[in-house]
């Protein structure tokens, strides 16, 4: 059906139209698709100006292209025909408010700019003198609701966030039907304007890049007026003017030093600040806000050459129940992504934002545009489907990485570009450290299938064309040869496609390989400064979903060990939990909210068992009876309602305010708590004061009156004789609970210059002697109120919202708008009422948006919170330990250990006491005890049923596991032919043979033939003899390895020839060895701390792998054969990666002088006792160590705790 109203447009024809015409015209266009398109196909005139007509139908072309509410607004000014070019003079700019306008306490100085949404101007704010920015929306009739509605978004976007590169709104204000923002005020210059000033003093002539402020003498063509950024702000002063701010800006660019940008310190220098603003972005998205119009106009660089990112006007909201559901977008045309350019917006996400960045690093990098074009369907097809100019083809100063970099981040496919804007800020980062880039550049075969997406009619008939092709050669190739050449080509064919495969594959491999290599050295990096959150989000990406194939090795699970762990994620609610507490007994938390309704947990199960509905609209606060026999909640309705917790009967309702007068103000109840003696309650709400009731008689019978604004948070003390409040005064006052006297009061000092210091949270010490302190302003204060003493404990990069001390007061546990939980110590380091950048002792994000409130677990070893999310979660407060704890006060002379049966026997003291223990259900328990005189070594045999141990007299027994399976018990005895106490020795099932050493370094190898069930054996047969130390057998029992004279040697444990010998590469001697436990290879320390690996069978030379940073003690090998543990004699325990060659953790660990394998998956580790617990005894020397067990958690294998905690006293004794 024909619109009714094209005959409008044939009035066009002879002359234009004018007053309400225009403007009904106009609004019909914006929605009605056949109008429109008879104004693009005729040249019909809506204006007098050609410049005007031109403008409009670029405006209309975008209208069609976006279908957002930014051309309507354009629309709306043309309704009016405001003039909005560059050279208009401010004072005939229609709808200019004129300086010296007061807006409500603002009054405006000067016009700065002006754009689509409104006008930004200068402005003094009256009450404090000083200098803020206005942003006016337009004040030409009536403001449209969506244009109000966006206004109010920006509002309400930037009013939510809180970071130091995102310039922050002060308030939103209506004068008069005038719609205002108010922001800081930079000085400085956005990053269009930097890049035309730094591009006119190096007279490169650039101009197609964003420039937000344009002049009259830039003005290019009409077709090119098409391009012109209609969100962007632009100047409005006269000509004189327009050279005063290009002198300005040229001052700018001298002042910080940026005109010679070919230059890597340029380069790097804006790198810099591009990653703190990607990593405000980060923080933005993690809060469901997405930028969607990331351009350079919208960087600020400030005179201190700080970058902030700004005008979040078309920004979406993700989470639900904001009024950005309408979910408007447009974007500046020449910086839209892909995917909002083909007007996919259900595919608009944050790597939009990702897109938008990487053109505006790439244009302040290369001074150049990210396309040549000269009208919007050049832009739209440009961004579509061209590849732009390589960076570093525009500047030499940029790295084949950074290019690397920008490419992902600017990829055509959102799926190509980085994961997260924190993913993209790290790679920055790891150039600027000189890291490997985790971004790689796209194969010829990737470029091929992406071209082919984009241009697929092309692509079609290319294909059926290749296809007809190779159709008509494969029928003349029957023609020409036989079938049997043809099958056999064919079969050649197939074979290389299944070689090309492999190698496709290998390098897949290769590549995720390096990435999981990458992140696990972040991850440790992470874990030293405690940041848990990181930890984690570097690591869960290898835990691999069915089907995929597990690349995580020993390095991934001792990092991700050392984390605190969320323990407990339990959905309760769809909206959000403001309350928890904990009964007395600790068995049941009890959890509120938006809902109204009390949620029961039970603390063991982690399961909802009861629920109770207040009907108070919304709960605030819970607080059990110090009996657990009640509960009070405090809701939005103004009552406090107290409640039987068995039977969920409501037994009182304390009405805290009256109902509002008309237009007065309307009070909730945000906080109640019982004293001790549950005969009051003190109540805290919107209101400066705090209110004491009588529960009994339900009567206020005191109040806390002194704080100067909002008082909601408060504490009471265990003993209940004092109340500690805290204000939206930035004040902390202790209060005599009887009297009710103000008793003390302290200011919160600034954090890093912030002053929105309103108290969120405050918390008494278990003995009441000092109060922790949370902040808006992020700082978490601990306040020794006694001595009138406070210090800054920790900063948070977001608001503290709840926090509280451990049951040992030696941490503070604070909570956060972000989501996070994070320990903080207790220290007397800091000074007083000065803040320092402290490090948590561990942080985790714990909640997807914002924590409320928290309570420890009666032990203290768990923090359960609620949240924006509905969930309650708990925390383990205490990271798992790779290692067991060392007690010193057992010295072990030697050990054997069973890894078949997981038996294992220690030799303590003077070697009069052996121990035999057993791994039980994850449990190390000794199972038999005999005194022995003088044992120095022994070993197991036959898996474990014999034992054989070796005394400082020369003298080897053998014993056997007795049939009840309490002990053993000798069956044979030898004298060993040789002087010296033995200090090794082992057998080899395999080859029936027997391998001692001495501490004389004599090595002999003897036959020795064990019989089953402990009949007496053959004599010993000495089969060879050597000379050297650091003997060990091999895993698969068929060889063993000495070393002498820097020489290295490969023996046959069936004959004792040696077999192989490693001459060269080692200097300094020889540290330690170790074999592999998958392959004939031997891994080697020298003293120079130089590791190498020596494939026996196939060299007789080492490979050099790497140079540790102390000198080597021990070496163990993983399993998997793919980590090596180095023991270092500076205490610590170092992961390599035997792949890429490199460390990937290391941890504090006292110095190894053994290390083995469990069957459980424990390490084993014999530590070597200080210097002064060598003793001599019986004219021989021992050297104590402790015997410890290293567990990686869980998924690598059980945890076990130090064994010699664990030692029985009442096992029998066998003489």
């Amino acid at each position: 059906m024909s619109c009714s109203e094209t005959h409008r447009l044939e009035l066009l024809e002879n002359e234009p139209l004018s007053g309400n015409l225009i403007t009904e015209l106009l609004e019909h266009i914006s929605s009605c698709e056949e109008c429109f398109q008879q104004l693009q196909q005729n040249r019909f005139l809506l204006f007098d100006s050609e410049e005007a007509n031109a403008e409009l139908k670029a405006v209309l072309e975008l209208e069609k292209l976006s279908e957002e509410v930014e051309c309507k607004s354009l629309l709306a000014r043309m309704k009016d025909q405001r003039p909005e070019h560059p050279g208009t003079s401010s004072s005939t700019l229609r709808g200019s408010l004129p300086p010296g306008t007061i807006l409500d306490d603002f009054q405006l100085t000067r016009i700065i700019a002006c754009g689509g949404m409104g006008i930004v101007y200068e402005a003094v704010q009256l009450s404090l003198d000083r200098t803020v920015a206005l942003k006016v929306l337009s004040s030409l009739g009536p403001a449209t609701e969506l244009q109000i509605q966006r206004f109010k978004n920006e509002a309400l976007v930037v009013g939510s966030l809180d970071h130091s590169n995102i310039i922050p709104i002060l308030a939103f204000g209506t004068v008069d039907g005038i719609h205002f923002l108010v922001m800081n005020y930079i000085e400085g210059c956005n990053l269009a304007r930097l890049i035309k000033a730094i591009d006119s003093s190096t007279e490169s002539g650039m101009t197609g890049i964003d420039t937000t402020e344009q002049y009259e003498s830039d003005r290019v063509d009409s077709d090119q007026n098409q391009l012109r950024d209609f969100d962007d702000e632009f100047s409005i002063n006269d000509g004189n003017s327009h050279e005063m701010e290009r002198a300005k800006d040229r001052r700018f660019v001298d002042q910080l030093e940026l005109e010679n940008t070919k230059t890597k310190v340029y380069v790097d220098r804006m790198v810099r600040q591009f990653v703190k603003v990607i990593e405000a972005l980060q923080y933005a998205h993690s809060r469901g806000i997405i930028h969607r119009d990331i351009k350079p106009s919208n960087l600020i660089l400030d005179e201190s050459g700080k970058l902030w990112v700004g005008d979040f006007g078309v920004a979406k909201l993700d989470m639900a129940a904001t009024i950005t559901k309408s979910n408007i977008l447009i974007g500046t045309p020449r910086y839209m992504s892909p995917e909002q350019a083909l007007g996919n917006r259900a595919a608009v996400d944050y790597r939009a934002d990702i897109y938008g960045m990487g053109v505006t690093l790439y244009e302040t990098l290369t001074l150049q545009p990210f396309f040549e074009a000269t009208s919007i369907e050049e832009v739209i097809h440009s961004i579509i489907n061209v590849v732009p100019t390589a960076p570093t083809t525009l500047n030499p100063a940029i790295s084949t990485d950074l290019e690397t970099i920008i490419l992902k981040a600017t990829a055509k496919e959102a799926r190509d570009r980085y994961s997260s804007a924190l993913s993209f800020a790290n790679d920055l980062q790891n150039y600027l450290d000189n890291k490997p880039i985790m971004a790689s550049r796209p194969t010829v075969l990737s470029r091929i299938r992406k071209w082919t997406k984009r241009n697929k009619l092309i692509a079609t008939i290319s294909s059926l064309l290749f296809l007809a092709i190779t159709f008509l050669a494969i029928t003349m190739t029957v023609y020409s040869y036989r079938i049997s050449e043809v099958n056999h080509n064919l079969r050649i064919a197939e074979a290389d496609s299944r070689k090309a495969y492999e190698k496709v594959a290998a390098a897949l491999d290769d590549s995720s390989e390096k990435n999981y290599l990458m992140s696990v050295m972040l991850a440790s990096d992470a874990s030293k400064k405690h940041d848990s959150t990181r930890v984690n989000a570097l690591l869960e990406p290898f835990i691999p979903k069915e089907g995929q194939k597990d690349i995580r090795g020993l390095e991934w699970y001792a990092v991700n060990n050392d984390t605190l762990p969320i323990t407990d994620d339990l959905k309760v609610s769809q909206s959000a939990l403001y309350a928890i507490d904990i009964s007395p007994d600790g068995s049941v938390v009890a959890v509120a909210g938006a809902a109204s309704i009390i949620h029961f947990v039970d603390v063991a199960s982690m399961q909802v068992i009861d629920t109770l509905d207040t009907e108070q609209t919304e709960v605030n606060s819970l607080d059990f009876s110090s009996d657990g026999t009640h509960i009070v909640s405090a809701g939005d309705d103004r009552t406090l309602r107290i409640w039987d917790v068995q039977t969920k009967e409501l037994l009182q309702t304390i009405t805290t305010y009256p109902d509002p007068e008309p237009g007065g103000v309307k009070y909730i109840a945000v906080g109640v708590k019982y004293t001790p003696d549950n005969q009051f309650l003190i109540s805290s709400a919107n209101d400066k004061k705090l209110k004491k009731w009588s529960i009994p008689s339900g009567e206020q019978v005191g109040e806390f009156v002194g704080h100067d604004d909002d008082t909601r948070a408060f504490d009471i003390s265990r003993d209940g004789k004092y109340l500690v409040t805290g204000s939206f005064d930035r004040t902390v006052r202790m209060w005599e609970m009887e009297s009710q006297k103000e008793i003390n009061i302290v200011g919160i000092p600034e954090v890093d210059g912030t002053t929105n210091l309103s108290i969120q949270s405050v918390s008494f010490s278990l003995d009441g002697k000092a109060v922790v302190v949370g902040t808006k302003n992020a700082g978490v204060c601990q306040w020794e109120w006694r001595q009138d003493t406070l210090r800054i404990i920790g900063v948070h990069k977001d608001p503290v919202s709840f926090v509280c001390y451990s049951n040992y007061q030696q941490e503070v546990f604070a909570c956060d708008r972000s989501g996070a939980v994070k320990i903080w110590n207790v220290g007397s380091d800091t000074l007083p009422n000065q803040a320092l950048r402290l490090t948590p002792l561990d942080s985790r994000q714990v909640h997807t948006g914002r924590i409320y409130a928290a309570c420890l677990t009666i032990d203290g070893s768990k923090l359960l919170s609620v949240g924006e999310d509905g969930c309650v979660k708990g925390v383990e407060l205490v990271a798992k330990n790779v290692n067991s704890k060392i007690s010193e006060y057992r010295a072990i002379t030697t050990y054997a250990h069973s890894p078949e049966s997981e038996r294992l026997v220690v030799i303590l003291n003077d070697g009069k006491v052996v121990h035999g223990f057993e791994n039980r259900e994850g449990k190390i328990t000794r199972i038999w005890r005999v005194v022995r005189n003088g044992v120095s070594a022994a070993c197991y045999a036959k898996g474990s049923d014999v034992l054989i141990t070796a005394y400082g007299t020369g003298e080897v027994l053998a014993n056997h596991w007795r049939l009840n399976g309490r002990s053993y018990r000798e069956f044979a005895r030898w004298k060993l032919p040789f002087e010296g106490r033995p200090t090794y020795i082992n057998y080899s099932d395999k080859c029936g043979s027997m391998l001692v050493d001495n501490e004389k370094h004599d090595i002999y190898l003897y036959k020795l033939l064990l019989p089953p069930s402990g009949k007496v054996p053959a004599e010993l047969v000495q089969i060879s003899k050597h000379r050297g130390f650091h003997t060990i057998l091999a895993p698969d029992e068929m060889t063993f390895a000495f070393v002498d004279n820097d020489v290295v040697y490969v023996c046959s444990a069936n004959s004792g020839e040696v077999i192989h010998q490693l001459n060269a590469g080692i200097e300094s001697g020889v540290n330690c060895i170790a074999y592999s436990p998958t392959s004939p290879r031997l891994y080697i320390a020298d003293g120079t701390r130089a590791l190498h690996v020596w494939d026996f069978q196939k060299s007789d030379s080492a490979e050099f792998i790497v140079r540790h940073d102390s000198s080597v003690s021990s070496l163990a090998l993983s399993p998997d054969d793919k980590t090596l543990l180095i023991s270092g004699l500076n205490s610590t325990l170092s992961f390599y990666s035997l792949q890429g060659r490199i460390q990937l953790h290391q941890i504090s660990y006292p110095m190894l002088r053994q290390m083995e394998w469990m069957k459980s998956g424990q390490l084993l580790a014999f530590a070597k006792t200080p210097a002064n617990a060598t003793r001599n005894i019986k004219g021989h020397k021992h050297d104590f160590g402790y015997l410890q067990t290293l567990s990686f958690g869980e998924e690598w294998e059980r945890q076990f705790n130090e064994f010699a905690t664990s030692l029985p006293d009442e096992q029998p004794e066998t003489k």
